[in-house]
């Protein structure tokens, strides 16, 4: 052993790799570089990094005068330094590559959303496939939809997490709604999407894929159409939607909270029964969700064999940089369907809106108060309990309303004893004030609290065209003392 050539070494200063150790994983991630082209970063063991530290020049062994080798005296400093361990790792939607601080956890994003380059141009395909799919109904829908995606692409370039309305794109099947969403909406939203639903069934407690996704999309999942279910999608919906801090949970660590940048969209089929999967739209929902009628459209390619679909693909992804050029710098949304906390505000089709209220438990309140309290419009099945069928006010409590229901002598017994189940009628009776306060309200007596059922064949007319639409038929004024 030369002593000259031993000082040496000891002078050289290794070159070590861009490295951090994470906490959560036990593991050190180190950046993969081939020629100086940085590409992506992998999950080390100690013993993997022993052996990347010895590649970089740096001994492994112990000297005599050492208490440890210099392999593991820089791991050992890099476990103990804030500037070299994070809590967690891995994809963050809405984030580039990078070490970020939220609150006191420190993430590193290991890889960055694909943001397309605006550029001017001709986006023909990309017209006739959205306006196809989504131009009916005199095109009331496209600036609803243009608007959130042209928000959406904004906020992502700036870094904005602020959430937007879910859309859910309603159609014959085969009608192009999954390709929108695949090909354009991902695309233009930072080329990464993930599937949440197994996580909102229950079926995974483990999220982290879903932040590794700026597109949280669904499709054809079959999820189920009892009322409980649907209250929990819509539910989850909301978690996604509104809320800015997301628990993240994955695999083997320690749940963590983050803040990405989410857009979710769902696609179904436009039967009746495949609708039913939505859920209800209440007043906590009516501004996170949007309902588009997809319709079939004759497309500007020939796309029906591989070859075919191919060249139509790779000429609508060519046209993107034109489209988003058009949608940042010259698209104009209307500033009545601009929104203070969702960015724009939301449109139901009424043919949606149609099948979702026919079945909701608050519309089948109002028609067997209907049935059982008033009269036909033959004028049949009268009695001194039942009231004029025009013009006519029902005012009862809660409870009077609910044994009215159900008793025995009620023509629609069985099925208000199915609804009412656990004291819902005033859930539901609360729910129709919220939708029409004009023609559900509070009244309050020196003894009692009543509620006041105004003209209510108006209002279920109301439930199949838009809801609230019925506060227009109505003169505005004080209601009358009792």
């Amino acid at each position: 052993m030369n002593p000259a050539i031993e000082d040496f070494k000891k002078q050289v200063v290794p070159r070590l790799p861009d490295f951090f150790y994470d906490v959560g994983a036990a593991k050190y991630l180190v950046k993969q570089s081939d020629g100086g082209n940085a590409r992506e970063w992998v999950k080390l063991s100690d013993m993997q990094m022993n052996r990347v530290l010895a590649s970089c020049g740096v001994r492994t062994t112990k000297a005599k005068d050492e208490d440890m080798p210099p392999s593991a005296r820089i791991l050992c400093d890099a476990t103990m330094n804030s500037e070299r361990t994070v809590h967690y790792s891995g994809s963050l939607a809405g984030y580039h590559e990078g070490l970020h601080r939220m609150g006191g956890t420190r993430i590193l994003v290991v890889d960055s959303p694909r943001i397309i380059k605006p550029s001017p141009g001709n986006w023909d395909t990309i017209k006739a496939v959205v306006e196809g799919l989504l131009g009916g109904n005199d095109g009331v829908q496209l600036p609803y939809f243009y608007g959130w995606l042209k928000l959406s692409v904004i906020a992502l370039r700036q870094g904005e997490m602020r959430g937007a309305p879910a859309l859910a794109f309603c159609g014959p099947k085969d009608c192009g709604k999954t390709f929108l969403q695949n090909y354009l909406i991902t695309d233009c939203l930072g080329g990464r999407s993930a599937k949440p639903y197994l996580f909102m069934s229950g079926g995974t407690t483990f999220n982290a894929d879903l932040f590794g996704a700026e597109h949280l999309c669904m499709g054809d999942e079959d999820p189920s159409t009892d009322l409980r279910s649907r209250r929990k999608f819509g539910a989850f919906l909301k978690l996604f939607v509104a809320e800015e801090i997301q628990q993240l949970h994955a695999k083997g660590v320690d749940a963590r909270t983050a803040r990405p940048f989410w857009r979710v969209t769902l696609s179904l089929n436009d039967e009746p029964e495949n609708v039913l999967v939505l859920p209800p739209i209440d007043k906590s929902l009516r501004d996170k969700l949007m309902l588009f009628d997809a319709r079939p459209f004759s497309w500007p390619m020939p796309c029906t064999l591989p070859d075919e679909k191919a060249k139509f693909l790779q000429q609508f992804r060519s046209e993107l940089p034109a489209f988003i050029h058009w949608l940042i710098h010259d698209y104009k949304i209307d500033d009545a369907l601009l929104d203070r906390r969702f960015t724009i505000s939301c449109y139901r089709s009424p043919r949606i809106m149609s099948y979702l209220t026919e079945v909701s438990p608050e519309f089948r309140l109002a028609e067997l108060i209907r049935l059982c309290f008033l009269v036909e419009p033959d004028g049949t099945k009268a009695s001194p309990d039942k009231k004029s069928y025009l013009n006519a006010d029902i005012i009862r409590s809660a409870v009077d309303l609910e044994h009215g229901l159900t008793s025995e002598d009620s023509p629609v017994r069985f099925e208000a004893r199915n609804l009412l189940g656990g004291g819902k009628i005033a859930t539901y009776l609360r729910r129709l004030h919220d939708l029409f306060p004009k023609h559900v309200f509070r009244l309050r007596t020196s003894k009692e609290r009543l509620w006041c059922i105004r003209r209510i064949d108006a209002m279920i007319d109301s439930f199949n065209t838009d809801i609230g639409a019925a506060e227009d038929q109505m003169d505005d004024g004080a209601y009358g003392d009792l």
